[in-house]
């Protein structure tokens, strides 16, 4: 009985070993940013940092411009990010998994305040985030 029980054990830890998410996948989410996107817009690409997933928008920190960016989904022909692809496509998430693992993914998981809004907006010299075309 006890061996049949060491031999479950070791099988099961085992095929644990194939399951689940692998390395090359594997986003370490240990710090405060969000992940880096690559968003394809009607006039040009956009990369940045996710900041938050709406139900019809994202908002992006541009890295370049250091400016915050909302990003209606109608106009977002792609969006990717690194180590998991795509996410977007054609003004929509690809699924219901990809939209939650993007909000999760986000530097605000649970979306932002109207205070939290407006500091993060004042920390980048900014009242109202820009609109991407």
């Amino acid at each position: 009985m006890l061996r049949a029980l060491v031999v479950a054990v070791a099988v099961l830890g085992i095929g644990a070993c194939y399951a689940g998410l692998s390395a090359e996948r594997f986003i370490d989410r240990s710090g405060p940013r969000g992940i880096q996107v690559n968003v394809q817009l009607q006039r040009g690409k956009l990369p940045g940092e996710l900041l938050e997933v709406q139900d019809t928008a994202l908002l992006v920190l541009r890295l370049k411009e250091r400016q915050v960016v909302l990003m209606p989904l109608r106009e977002i022909r792609s969006a990717t990010y690194h180590k998991r692809g795509l996410f977007i496509y054609r003004g929509a998430f690809v699924t219901a998994e990809t939209a939650a693992e993007a909000r999760m993914l986000s530097r605000y998981p649970a979306g932002l305040t109207p205070a939290l809004r407006a500091s993060l907006l004042a920390a980048y010299g900014q009242t109202q985030p820009m609109v991407a075309p």
